[in-house]
């Protein structure tokens, strides 16, 4: 698991000490790349002993083709060019895109970009401006001036502090690194026309509960999506992209605290918007502790007389997803 990208073993050092998840495999790619590899020793309450075996003679770099197409192109998916030499980047990028109607096509330079274009037309092109030593401003106006690409959306996504210059050669949205997931789905798919599904994530081990929280939503969304479990909710909030989620507190083995802690020291799922639905009386610092990690709250003894469903109503709004509730301003307030 620990090598696996975006993974983090739970303990009480990874929730002051906010990593990617990315240390592990990119060094694991890195010494196999050099014909090495690296292993782990480890023993509960001992620690671990990591060791890395690299050749002391390298073998020189491995043929690859001229562009660094993916293994496979999913024909139900719009490629998104990825203009980006870094292998972290290009790695954040697929996991980003991962479960949407999006899929990476990356390029490690401008070659690589030109000659990428002459077999695969993107829906979009994510470009860096520093690559390899080049300065890739004028991919820019190269896009925006040729016929076969000008209607193309780039977003430019770098360390360059320049939004001004980007924008004046022609760029559709910039973004210093690193950009957040929920932005750059929101960018491409506000530039491509492709709107996002609607769908709403359900925690709760009580099946009643997850019945009258489906009845709040009176037009509902494209998919709504139920887990049993707190483990279970985490897996479908990484895997399904939510816009939001709907969680209990009082759960076995994995309580809803525990769940929004580790909601929101996941990359994947840190910005999705969590409304609480609990019958359980809270504390000073229970309430302050959910204050700063959830959007609103939800208590299930107004589930069914009707102002759960204004509050609910209410909070949508001032998150932005008013989209889940399309019909409910026009709707009587009482169901």
């Amino acid at each position: 698991m620990i090598f696996q990208e975006f993974a983090q073993l739970e303990n009480s050092l990874q929730r002051k000490v906010r990593g990617t998840g990315l240390g592990l495999p990119l060094s694991k790619k890195l010494a196999e790349l050099l014909g090495g590899s690296v292993s782990v020793a480890s023993q509960p309450g001992l620690g671990s002993t990591f060791s890395a075996a690299i050749p002391l003679v390298y073998g020189g770099l491995q043929p690859f083709s001229d562009v660094l197409l993916p293994p496979e192109m999913d024909h139900e998916r719009l490629p998104v060019m990825v203009i980006e030499d870094e292998i972290e980047q290009r790695l954040l990028y697929e996991k980003y895109l991962r479960g949407t109607g999006f899929q990476v096509a990356p390029a490690r330079s401008l070659r690589e970009a030109r000659a990428l274009l002459e077999t695969v037309r993107p829906a979009a092109v994510i470009l860096d401006i520093v690559l390899l030593g080049e300065d890739a401003w004028e991919m820019l106006p190269y896009l925006k001036t040729t016929p076969e690409t000008a209607d193309i959306p780039v977003l430019v996504v770098t360390t360059v502090d320049d939004r001004q210059k980007a924008m004046s050669l022609g760029a559709d949205a910039f973004a210093q690194k690193p950009v957040a997931r929920r932005w750059l789905l929101d960018q491409l798919r506000r530039l491509t026309g492709r709107a996002a599904p609607r769908k709403i994530l359900l925690i709760d081990d009580e099946e009643v509960s997850r019945y009258l929280l489906r009845q709040l939503f009176p037009s509902p969304p494209d998919q709504v999506i139920e887990a049993s479990s707190g483990g279970e909710g985490l897996r479908f909030a990484r895997d399904e992209q939510p816009q939001l989620i709907l969680l209990d507190l009082v759960m076995p083995e994995l309580g809803g605290f525990e769940v929004l802690e580790r909601l929101r020291a996941d990359p994947l799922t840190a910005e999705i918007p969590v409304i609480i639905s609990t019958s359980k009386s809270l504390d000073d610092e229970e309430l302050a502790q959910l204050e700063r990690y959830s959007a609103g709250f939800l208590f299930k003894s107004r589930l069914t007389d009707g102002s759960g469903a204004r509050e609910l109503a209410r909070i949508c709004r001032g998150l932005g997803v008013g989209d889940l509730l399309a019909e409910q301003e026009d709707r009587p307030a009482e169901r």
